[in-house]
């Protein structure tokens, strides 16, 4: 838990800026990249960088299919269509939101200019005075940020543990008497320590209690995971009637922009017509929704196999290599996002510059993106890797975490079960 007590939040306010500026001279934040290549390589500062800092866990971002329909679609309506949706759009709209609603059999899909504005707009859209929030302790800012909109309102909101199906239960059980829905608010895979929410289960309580609705943000998990891509939270099942998911188009899919999917009618006609950033706000931009609606046919196609095949491999191989290099992950969970953890901060800016240092770009992560105290390395694997990259990788990250201390690396006589180990305290966290 962060210090508490008179004047402590500027005090760490300024302590954050000045590591923040700290990792910025190290060119660990905010660096500008002046090259990528197709080998999955980024320049920055003239260095040349394997770029393990990537969500574009697909490698989508330079597919040709997309790149094509982007230029495509500026040619025919140019850069920039300047209306709200509300009043006229682009026919890419229907055409992505048809394929969204095949990718969930039958669902209803909604785009949203990103996600966040996505659950400004269907939170308080579909969330009424009458009802009450539960909302993971990990959850992303971005849910807490819609999650406000309601408070202002005196939705009450009530944190529960993270992942712990058994504070879920107990909490609606405390709330049914009183309140006419019960949403519970989370992530489907969980964007620093790269760990999955249980998914299958909240679905299964969705059918225990008939007045819990749940609302869960797979930007994470699209397009990656699950049948057509249809992500972590609900794998290869139909939409529940009372779960709404909201989407990433920026991650795996391969463009920008978002969507909100659901499986009744009505709760996408209300955040359609109800929610203020759709209605109010500007569109996707031309190029952004063609690339969508390629990246939405390539989702459909039978190539989607090959690749949810070849990205499951290579999370394989994360982990038997960081096992083989006595590397301590956060989590073992099968998602394309991993951390290891140095501790302090000074740890964390210590081990990230000496990756640089070999050629590699991750990612310094620290409070508040992590809780205090759990400072570390977070880095993703993508299809613009090699098995050879990824190696190298863990193995420098491996040596660099030793040396400088404070870190979790094992004896391989015992990486099995420090491996496992490491998955067990996140989820205890």
């Amino acid at each position: 838990m962060p210090p508490t007590g008179p004047g402590t939040r500027d005090t760490v306010a300024a302590q954050l800026q000045r590591d923040a500026m700290a990792a910025t001279r190290d060119g660990l934040l905010s660096q500008t990249v002046e090259a990528v290549g197709d080998d999955g390589t980024i320049t920055i500062r003239g260095r040349r960088l394997a770029n393990f800092g990537s969500c574009s866990y697909l490698g989508l971002w330079g597919r040709e299919e997309l790149k094509r329909a982007a230029i495509e679609g500026i040619e025919e309506f140019g850069v920039h269509f300047s209306s709200s949706r509300l009043y006229a759009s682009l026919p890419y709209y229907p055409q992505l939101e048809d394929r969204l609603g095949r990718i969930f059999d039958g669902a209803h899909g909604i785009a949203t200019g990103t996600t966040t504005l996505g659950h400004l707009s269907a939170l308080p859209s579909i969330i009424a005075d009458e009802d009450a929030i539960l909302i993971d302790r990990q959850a992303h800012s971005s849910l807490r940020l819609a999650a406000s909109v309601l408070a202002a309102r005196r939705v009450p909101i009530r944190t529960v543990e993270h992942a712990d199906l058994a504070d879920l239960e107990e909490a609606v059980a405390d709330l049914s008497p009183s309140h006419q829905k019960i949403w519970y608010v989370a992530d489907g895979v969980y964007s620093m320590f790269g760990d999955r929410g249980p998914n299958a289960e909240v679905i299964d309580l969705l059918d225990d209690h008939p007045q819990l609705h749940a609302y869960i943000d797979d930007a994470h998990g699209f397009a990656w995971a699950g049948r057509h891509g249809r992500g972590v939270a609900v794998e290869d099942r139909a939409l529940h009637p009372r779960l709404v998911l909201a989407l990433s188009f920026a991650k795996a899919f391969g463009a920008t922009g978002g969507a909100i999917v659901a499986a009744d009618p009505v709760i996408a006609q209300q955040v359609a017509f109800r929610g203020g950033p759709l209605m109010f706000g500007g569109p996707i931009q031309t190029a952004d929704l063609a690339a969508a609606v390629a990246a939405a046919d390539l989702l459909l196609s039978d190539a989607h196999e090959e690749l949810r095949a070849r990205i499951e491999a290579q999370i394989d191989l994360v982990i038997d290599r960081a096992r083989a290099h006595g590397l301590v992950l956060t989590s073992t969970d099968r998602t394309p996002i991993w951390f290891v953890e140095t501790g302090s901060f000074d740890r964390g800016r210590e081990v990230g510059r000496r990756m640089v240092e070999a050629g590699f770009w991750v990612n310094l992560s620290s409070f508040p993106v992590v809780p205090m105290g759990r400072a570390g390395i977070r880095f993703t694997n993508t299809l613009a890797q090699s098995d050879d990259q990824i190696d190298r990788l863990l193995e420098t990250l491996a040596a660099a975490v030793a040396d400088v201390g404070g870190g979790r690396v094992i004896d391989l006589t015992d990486a099995e079960a420090g491996v496992d180990g490491g998955a067990e305290a996140a989820r205890r966290s």
